[in-house]
């Protein structure tokens, strides 16, 4: 979100759970803030704009239940300052289900089979050789597009999309393949900390004989 508004010139901070505090944001045209869910379920103001990339299951021990951590993640769009949610398909059932009262964005992005990002049934964003390539940063993708158009007012050139994603780096322990002398590929995945991000990551190499190593705190899922 944050690179698709910095290219289209306009200033923009990341903070919350990645980049700066948000208490440390200073002047700018958008702040991109990615909250926990820890965050999210005591918080009692909302974003101007939200958006939701999934809604998976994660951190039961300290939410109780599959429903209050659904829950506890959609509190931070219960409250007032919320002008427009941006929900995309794969998430858009559930998200009905909690939040009946509130009124979706249109979002106008389809992903297509072979990483390939449309709008409209044209596209957008061909993927393909890009560390965006994965279907699930495809998916990522999408939202970011449908956010950044609503916070510009505008639609994004194919151009620009092309240029942010040709540029784009992962976060460090983001599907982070670590330089070696052998013959393995070698990925450093910290950050997909529950299964379901874990399952995203292997999905990218599942045509290739894989060995995960695995652990951390059982969360309960």
């Amino acid at each position: 979100v944050a690179e698709l508004i910095a290219a289209s010139g306009r200033s923009v901070q990341i903070a919350g759970n990645m980049g700066i505090p948000v208490t440390n944001v200073e002047s700018c045209d958008f702040a991109v803030v990615e909250v926990s869910s820890y965050q999210a379920a005591g918080i009692q103001i909302s974003p101007h704009i939200g958006a939701i990339t999934n809604l998976d299951v994660d951190h039961l021990p300290w939410h109780g239940s599959i429903d209050q951590y659904h829950r506890d993640k959609l509190q931070l769009f219960c409250n007032s300052g919320l002008e427009r949610l941006v929900v995309p398909p794969w998430a858009e059932s559930r998200v009905r289900e909690l939040l009946p009262s509130l009124e979706f964005s249109t979002f106008q992005f389809e992903v297509g089979k072979v990483s390939e990002l449309s709008r409209n049934g044209k596209l957008l964003a061909d993927l393909r050789g890009t560390v965006l390539e994965p279907a699930h940063m495809v998916r990522n993708l999408a939202v970011a597009c449908a956010v950044a158009e609503d916070a510009l007012g505008s639609q994004l050139y194919a151009e620009l999309v092309k240029e942010v994603v040709t540029e784009f780096s992962l976060p460090t322990g983001r599907l982070e393949v670590i330089p070696s002398q052998d013959a393995f590929t070698w990925v450093n995945d910290p950050l997909a900390s529950n299964p379901f991000a874990a399952s995203a990551a292997v999905l990218t190499y599942a045509a290739k004989p894989i060995v995960i190593i695995l652990g951390g705190e059982d969360r309960g899922v």
